[in-house]
């Protein structure tokens, strides 16, 4: 079976888990870095897992609540079972789920499900950008009155980039749309660019591949260490802005 059609059918079922679930009584609590995990998240990415070890067992995950099984194979899959947890878990529809795999540090196959939202977005290294199993069509808006997104100021604050992010907002009109729903939107073109850091893996691995299908770009404009995690800060959409806010980073912050 091709990864693609492999993850479409594993998708469907994230996707009618993930609505079982939301806006229904939820166990959550905090993880040790204060984010929130609920049930939901962790009977997801069980279920990816075991659909992959049984469809392909000498691939290795990496997971964000289950951690890492032979994450030195050739072929690894990324999972990040919700992305916007906090959203998921207060009924709003910003959620999704992430999933990509790579073959020896390249990415082959990336996907971004929104179930609440009835999208899903899917490409493979030798496809198109597909939304809902269609080719995909940007937005086209006008880009004199650009808008950016970014992620929640208090990642900024954490990162040491609160500079940047006053600079943006001085700049450009801005909006926080954080997590996979903002980078829906830098996607489709309904904002020109998302500006977003203080990141895991699993948050970005999906991504890189979606925007290059789509002619946009995806950057990583910095990482450093947070107790011994390694964090990201990206800014991706049209290719034209994202030049133009890695210059304003880089006089308002420095890439680390």
């Amino acid at each position: 079976m091709e990864l693609s059609e492999f993850a479409d059918h594993l998708l469907d079922d994230v996707r009618s888990l993930l609505l079982q679930h939301w806006r229904h009584p939820l166990i959550s609590e905090r993880k040790k870095d204060a984010s929130i995990v609920t049930e939901a998240d962790r009977k997801t990415e069980m279920l990816i897992r075991e659909r992959i070890k049984t469809a392909f067992p000498d691939h290795g995950i990496l997971g964000e609540e289950f951690g890492a099984k032979a994450p030195d194979a050739n072929m690894l899959w990324v999972i990040d079972p919700i992305d916007g947890t906090l959203s998921f878990a207060r009924g709003l529809p910003l959620f999704g789920c992430l999933l990509a795999c790579y073959r020896d540090g390249q990415q082959i196959f990336g996907a971004i499900e929104m179930p609440a939202l009835d999208e899903r977005y899917t490409a493979s290294v030798a496809g198109e950008l597909l939304l809902n199993g269609n080719l995909f069509t940007a937005e086209h808006h006008s880009s004199e009155e650009p808008m950016i997104a970014t992620g929640d100021d208090s990642w900024f604050r954490d990162a040491g980039m609160d500079g940047f992010l006053t600079a943006l907002q001085q700049q450009y009109f801005c909006r926080t749309l954080p997590d996979c729903f903002g980078h829906t939107l830098a996607l489709r073109g309904a904002v020109d660019a998302l500006v977003d850091v203080n990141l895991n893996y699993w948050d970005i691995a999906a991504s890189p591949l979606l925007f290059a299908k789509a002619g946009k770009a995806f950057e990583v404009v910095g990482k450093r260490k947070i107790n011994g995690i390694t964090k990201y800060d990206i800014i991706c959409g049209d290719p034209v802005w994202v030049q133009k806010l890695m210059a304003l980073q880089k006089t308002t912050s420095p890439i680390r």
